[in-house]
C-alpha cells in the first residue's frame, strides 16, 4: 500500500498516525524516511494503561484525559506537568520526561 502511494505520486509524508501494528513504523520509515511517526491517542492511552497497575488505571486515565481533551495548548502543557509530577516516579517509562 505504501509503495503504491509513492508510485501514484505521493512525494512527502510529514507524519503518520497509524494503529500499533507490528512492522508498520518500519515500513513507513522505509518508504517515507522523512515521516514522523506518532501512535494515535487511543492506542497510546491503552498502551500506558496496560503498563500500569490495575489499582492506578482509573486515576491515570483521568490524568491522561486532561491532556488530550485540553482546549488550548497551555492547558495541555499544565496537565502534562501535573501528570509527570504525580506519576513520573511511579511509571517513568510511561511518563517520559
Amino acid at each position: 500500500m505504501l509503495k503504491d502511494l509513492k508510485r501514484r505520486g505521493v512525494q512527502r509524508v510529514r507524519i503518520s498516525v497509524p494503529d500499533d501494528l507490528p512492522g508498520l513504523e518500519e515500513a513507513i520509515k522505509k518508504i517515507f524516511p522523512e515521516a514522523d511517526w506518532q501512535l494515535c491517542v487511543l492506542h497510546a492511552v491503552r498502551d500506558a494503561l496496560n503498563k500500569s497497575r490495575k489499582k492506578d488505571r482509573e486515576a491515570l486515565a483521568e490524568d491522561l484525559k486532561k491532556i488530550y481533551r485540553a482546549e488550548i495548548q497551555e492547558e495541555a502543557e499544565e496537565a502534562l506537568r501535573s501528570l509527570r509530577e504525580r506519576w513520573g516516579t511511579v511509571y517513568p517509562k510511561i511518563v517520559k520526561r
